[in-house]
């Protein structure tokens, strides 16, 4: 289906294979497979071990050199995935950082939501808090997701709003309908 260019950067997946690749000159955790039928892989498919593009080019720069970090891989890969990460440990790079969970599933690349910290676009910034003792940038998608990020777990400082709708407690009363913009997802 044709995604409208006002969906297109709206922290939103609107299509199974995520539509949120280049935004704020940026490119986030999807990558262009240069193939015949134009796909793209989100960030939780990416150096993964299998190929998703023809060409392999998702499964390409993914050297040990590259490696941010390190984290526990998310559940939607499936037992298939996990004997590809030793030890239950999934390693992070670049092109994987606060990349938009997919679709509807809120799908992250990791289960711990270190694939959504120190993210450097603004637009994807909730707050900065110490994890660790150290001060770090949070995504939006780590709000009310039971991540244990933050040392005062204020990421989790979260509510009921109106009619199920669960929001961080410093976006209420901010004259922005934030139950409507499904930034949040419902708990």
């Amino acid at each position: 289906s044709l995604i409208r260019k006002d969906q297109t950067c709206d922290l939103k997946c609107d299509c199974y294979r995520c539509n949120e690749a280049f935004c704020s000159n940026q490119t986030y955790g999807i990558k262009s497979c240069n193939s015949s039928i134009g796909e793209h892989v989100h960030a939780m498919y990416m150096c993964d071990g299998m190929l998703h593009c023809y060409n392999g080019e998702d499964e390409q720069e993914c050297e040990e050199e590259k490696i941010i970090r390190y984290c526990i891989p998310g559940d939607v890969h499936g037992p298939k995935h996990y004997n590809f990460f030793p030890n239950n440990i999934r390693p992070i790079y670049s092109h994987q950082i606060c990349a938009v969970p997919r679709l509807g599933l809120f799908a992250y690349t990791c289960k711990d939501g270190l694939d959504q910290i120190n993210c450097t676009d603004s637009a994807r910034v909730a707050f900065t808090c110490k994890m660790n003792g150290f001060p770090t940038n949070l995504s939006i998608f780590t709000l009310c997701m039971g991540f244990d990020l933050c040392d005062d777990d204020y990421q989790n400082q979260c509510v009921e709003a109106e009619n199920g709708c669960v929001l961080h407690k410093s976006l209420l009363c901010n004259k922005y309908s934030d139950c409507d913009s499904a930034l949040i997802p419902l708990l």
